[in-house]
């Protein structure tokens, strides 16, 4: 297994940044922008855990054993911490941390100016776990199964593979490419809303919950207890071969046909 850092830039990577960090006018004097560039090669099917406490991650397949990193990092020139990225081989899996030695209230995390914000061109197959705070997690073009989960942040997904996507507060939106799981593929959020789009040709057992709006297109079976905000409806496509389970505590659930992309 082979890592190495690199100063080669893949084309692709420039459609990924986003458009704050690529623009010197919108830092400060006193601010500064570093790029971040890594790869490596991993076996295929090997595990893949980003952790990105500090900004948004975006993903990108491949049919390449190759793992792409580019990330953009601000911080200020006076800083005694920087927000630093790490790559490691850990028990099988490779992980992608990012980290800071600072107070937290300087951060992102807490409204700060300092993050780092990372494209990642994943190869098909590898199992996918992201994490981030308040930054976004995008994934186009990926053939893995994922779990995803970002406590404050949008997620958008389209993909092949099973999913395990999660918020507390952002919006998901879903785009299942691939309907074929041996276990329950399952979307879940507390105040956020949650939106997925399936194939026409497909064979689900549905079941959400939640106490918001249920839009789909499809037929829907919907019970309520006498006294209760939360709602709990049922749709079989096909011969509902797949399960797809949605929870929401208050945020509106769209289920719908077709397919949807990523920007």
């Amino acid at each position: 297994m082979l890592f190495r850092k690199s100063s080669f830039l893949p084309f692709v990577f420039l459609f990924f940044l986003p458009e704050s960090m690529c623009s010197q006018k919108e830092t400060e004097k006193d601010w500064n922008a570093q790029r971040i560039t890594w790869q490596g090669i991993i076996k295929h099917g090997t595990p893949i855990e980003i952790q990105n406490p500090y900004g948004d991650v975006r993903l990108r397949g491949t049919d390449q054993p190759q793992v792409d990193v580019i990330a953009h990092a601000q911080m200020k020139l006076s800083d005694k911490h920087t927000i630093t990225f790490l790559s490691q081989m850990e028990h099988g899996v490779l992980k992608l941390i990012v980290s800071y030695a600072g107070k937290e209230e300087d951060t992102i995390k807490k409204n700060g100016k300092r993050r780092l914000d990372m494209a990642v061109v994943v190869p098909h197959g590898s199992p996918l776990m992201v994490r981030t705070h308040k930054g976004s997690i995008q994934a186009k073009g990926i053939k893995n199964d994922v779990d995803f989960y970002s406590e404050r942040g949008n997620i958008s997904s389209s993909h092949h593979g099973h999913a395990v996507i999660g918020t507390r507060q952002g919006k998901i939106s879903a785009s299942l490419r691939g309907v074929n799981w041996d276990k329950p593929t399952e979307l879940y959020s507390v105040l956020g809303s949650i939106e997925v789009y399936l194939p026409r040709q497909t064979s689900l057992a549905i079941e959400a919950t939640t106490s918001g709006k249920i839009t789909t297109d499809y037929s829907i079976q919907i019970q309520r207890n006498p006294g209760e905000k939360e709602k709990f409806a049922t749709m079989t496509l096909g011969e509902g071969k797949n399960r797809l389970v949605i929870k929401n505590s208050s945020g509106a659930i769209e289920i719908l046909e077709g397919s949807w992309r990523v920007d």
